[in-house]
């Protein structure tokens, strides 16, 4: 039998903001990640320790601080935006701490395995779905431990958050026997399961093992060659499209956006680059839906790639929008387009997982009135794309992500199977007026860098502009929200990685073992034992 320690109200409300707090400094701007692999000790030992009447409340207060935290910016969307969010991942956590305290309290010789396996789980299925929305899963604060997440290649992201739930679990379990019975060194070297040190030298040899397979894959790393890509950040503050609807000042807008990307493309030519990308929205216009019917900014981009290639050719890979008729309704995607030096658009590819409620709604019907609240916010009404597309330059094969895309590593692994030699990013992240939403944005970029050993390249108006290598290593990055442009040098690769290959079998393992274990907890009493504060003894 195990003891339980009584905790009070107060106490599992302290102990849950505790966690809350240390969560979100490890997450940017703080980037204390270190302190992610102690951050949920509090919050479990309630788990282990608190009876479930009062335990919940460490959880909900947990995440409340947390995603309070990390997500006030999109505050600009809907003044409800952050409540409604939050009150959204409070309650997926809150479930799964429940789920996971009931196993542990009923398997309890392994109860530290629960919390790894559910909320590893979650964070797997957090992606799924139209409400996927995975800011804030814990492996992404470890974006800037370059050798640690080198095992990325192998699990994919959701082994750095095992890893995470892992140490923390071990610790706070270890923590909340010693509250229960009382620590003491005889009963330390007496009792092997129960000795600190043996965990900590368990957590101390998988360190030395993860972060000896990460610096052996970064100096072993062998690009098949390079190439030179020019990544252009006009910073322009789309938000004063959305609060104008008067056609003259839209033109006006329009040309400015096209004289900023045309300043730094002419700046950027002169650096004889394979390629000049252009962030998402740069055309922004239904580009070729327009140019088919001279429209009037579509002309006007038109003959400025066709002056820019006349002394010397240059492809340009370019965010824009599409209109697209079927059967004779006209549907709207989010777009990038490849421009050849014949000022010709070779292919394209339509965003495929769209920004839930801010680019599409799919339930207009069934919910009017939130349809009228993402109407308000002037939010869009695009229609995900129906298929990869990978760009075949001369020299390369490339993807293009748009916008939040790069956060799914799925689809980048799709892509690196079709192909690709280069990962693109092209965002627009104007919109939040926050640093650190641009930050938290660029940390997933790292992750689809290692897991497929891809170069990442970030094409951004106001987010981070930069390179990442196939290492995980960021190598240039722009100043935030200011006009400019960099050429990057990509090693690329045509090599696999075993994540590549074979996927998500960590989320699968998780969820499977998860059932199992949740299955095998219904056919075993509970055991635990309130302690009240007074030496009792155990029976049986």
């Amino acid at each position: 039998m195990i003891l339980k320690r009584e905790f009070s109200l107060l106490e599992c409300i302290v102990l849950g903001a505790i966690s809350g707090l240390l969560l979100l400094l490890a997450f940017p701007p703080f980037d204390f990640f270190p302190l992610a692999f102690i951050a949920l000790i509090p919050l479990l030992i309630i788990m282990y320790s608190a009876p479930s009447g009062r335990a919940f409340l460490a959880p909900v207060v947990c995440y409340a601080v947390f995603f309070a935290g990390l997500l006030d910016w999109i505050t600009y969307f809907h003044p409800l935006a952050v409540p409604a969010v939050t009150a959204a991942l409070v309650v997926y956590y809150t479930l799964c701490f429940m789920l996971a305290k009931r196993i542990s309290d009923r398997l309890v010789a392994v109860r530290f395995l629960f919390p790894v396996l559910l909320f590893t789980s979650l964070e797997y299925i957090r992606h799924l779905g139209f409400l996927k929305f995975p800011y804030g899963v814990i492996a992404y604060s470890q974006y800037k431990f370059t050798a640690l997440i080198q095992f990325s290649d192998l699990t994919g992201y959701l082994g750095v958050s095992a890893l995470i739930y892992l140490v923390n679990s071990l610790l706070a379990d270890f923590t909340a026997r010693a509250l229960a019975r009382g620590f003491s060194w005889r009963m330390s070297f007496s009792r092997p399961y129960d000795f600190i040190f043996n965990r900590l030298v368990f957590i101390a040899l998988l360190f030395g093992l993860l972060l000896y397979y990460g610096n052996l894959k970064i100096n072993l790393y062998q690009p098949a060659g390079t190439v030179r890509v020019s990544l252009i950040q006009p910073w322009f503050d789309f938000n004063k499209f959305q609060k104008t609807d008067n056609q003259a000042a839209y033109v006006k807008l329009n040309l400015e956006l096209l004289r900023k990307n045309k300043k730094q493309t002419m700046l950027a030519k002169l650096e004889s680059p394979d390629l000049i990308v252009w962030p998402e929205s740069s055309l922004y216009d239904f580009y070729e839906h327009e140019l088919k019917n001279s429209g009037h900014f579509a002309l006007r981009y038109y003959n400025f790639f066709r002056s820019l290639n006349a002394k010397s050719p240059t492809w340009i890979l370019a965010g824009t929008l599409a209109r697209e008729k079927t059967n004779s309704l006209f549907f709207d995607y989010n777009t990038a387009v490849l421009i050849n030096p014949e000022t010709k658009v070779t292919d394209r590819y339509h965003k495929m997982l769209l920004v839930p409620f801010g680019e599409w709604f799919p339930y207009k019907k069934l919910f009017p009135f939130i349809t009228r609240i993402i109407s308000e916010a002037r939010g869009d009404d695009f229609t995900p794309g129906p298929h990869l597309t990978v760009f075949r330059h001369p020299k390369f094969l490339f993807a293009s992500l748009i916008c939040y895309e790069d956060c799914f590593a799925d689809l980048c692994r799709k892509f690196v199977r079709q192909g690709a030699n280069l990962l693109i990013v092209l965002t627009n992240d104007a919109w939040t007026y926050s640093p650190k939403a641009e930050i938290i944005h660029y940390a997933f970029s790292f992750f689809r860098a290692v897991e497929n050993r891809r170069p990442v390249l970030r094409s951004a108006n106001g987010g981070v502009t930069g390179h990442i290598s196939a290492r995980g290593k960021a190598m240039e990055t722009l100043t935030l929200f200011r006009e400019s442009y960099i050429t990057a040098s990509p090693e690329i690769s045509d090599s696999s990685t075993f994540y590549n290959r074979h996927g998500d079998l960590i989320a699968w393992a998780a969820l499977i073992l998860s059932l199992l274990s949740f299955i095998s907890s219904l056919f075993i009493k509970n055991k635990m034992h309130i302690d009240t504060g007074k030496a009792k003894k155990a029976h049986g």
